[in-house]
């Protein structure tokens, strides 16, 4: 008889403990592992970088992202780490990572910037409640994320600098979420042609200047809210 091969394990939120078990990816056709809502500690493995999906969001992992984790030959679709203890930066390697769907790291400890994205077909990123300083990636290297990317969090953490103008080039984005931050200058005008957004937040930054008319262009635009700075109109 044939033999069966695991390709997808999950075992999220069965109150697991201990250490994060890196012998499961000896499954040889494993391509999805989801340990999320657990409280398992442990460090983010290398062994994991083959698989297509890997959810260890809500867990006590500490340490940080291993510079060898992002290749050329990544395969990974689908990475969440969020809410753990991790440290460090997001590797520029990241940007190899030429399959890349969703991208989260939110609620963690870490630092700098967020790099270039590369020519990951990337369409959500969820990088808030973190440390990360330095400009947004939107006028760094377009890639195919330019083209795809629909959720941007990155609220409560210490970005700073002005808001892209390029941010009219992001046609797909929907969700834009940066509150909390450190940003200045103006609402670029070029928001304004982005017309698939329902929800903006901007608030508590250091925006000034007035909120151009044409905002009531955008039909779908359910939530704006700037409050928490300086802006008129």
């Amino acid at each position: 008889g044939g033999r069966l091969a695991v390709t997808s394990l999950s075992v999220a939120g069965q109150e697991l403990v201990g250490s994060i078990v890196t012998e499961l990816v000896q499954l040889p056709y494993l391509q999805s592992l989801d340990m999320s809502h657990n409280n398992l500690a442990g460090q983010l493995d290398s062994v994991w970088k083959g698989l297509r999906q890997l959810q260890l969001q809500y867990n006590f992992l500490t340490g940080s992202i291993p510079e060898d984790f992002f290749d050329n030959e990544s395969i990974m679709q689908h990475l969440n780490i969020g809410a753990n203890d991790m440290v460090g930066t997001i590797p520029a390697e990241v940007g190899l990572a030429s399959q890349m769907t969703a991208l989260y790291v939110f609620d963690n400890a870490f630092q700098g910037t967020i790099p270039i994205l590369g020519n990951m077909p990337l369409r959500i990123f969820q990088g808030q409640q973190n440390q990360l300083g330095g400009i947004l990636p939107f006028d760094l290297h377009y890639g195919a994320w330019a083209e795809t990317i629909e959720e941007w969090w990155a609220f409560d953490n210490q970005l700073n600098g002005p808001l892209s103008e390029n941010l009219g080039l992001f046609p797909s984005l929907r969700d834009f979420r940066v509150g909390g931050n450190q940003f200045t200058g103006t609402i670029p005008t070029s928001t304004y042609q982005l017309q698939n957004l329902f929800r903006v937040e901007v608030n508590d930054n250091s925006l000034t200047g007035p909120i151009d008319p044409s905002i009531g262009g955008l039909v779908k635009l359910e939530t704006f809210d700037v409050s928490g700075n300086g802006l008129t109109g």
